[in-house]
């Protein structure tokens, strides 16, 4: 399991996204001036007191399963960003 970056532009999808994750009281945001959340924008995700922009975020934070965890619903948040197919991928590169 790697912890990728992804960079900007992102699409539509992916800031509807990033925007739940944002959102989510369960996780943390993206932030920057006192700790606000940034806003999701395809450009990156931007500052709204200062205008900083920043054109990354983990990968993980763009799967739909992550953005909407909720403990109530998911045992726990590893399972709801890694896929099966990640420990899979991870086993058979015996990471």
């Amino acid at each position: 399991m790697n912890d990728d970056i992804l960079r900007a532009p992102f699409t539509d999808d992916e800031v509807r996204i990033l925007d739940v994750w944002q959102k989510n009281d369960y996780l943390h945001p993206y932030t920057c001036c006192d700790s606000e959340p940034m806003k999701a924008t395809t450009d990156g995700l931007k500052c709204d007191k200062c205008g900083r922009l920043q054109e990354w975020v983990h990968d993980f934070s763009l799967r739909e399963s992550a953005a909407e965890y909720n403990p109530s619903k998911n045992r726990n948040l590893g399972d709801a960003i890694y896929t099966t197919d990640d420990f899979k991928n991870k086993e058979e590169n015996n990471e």
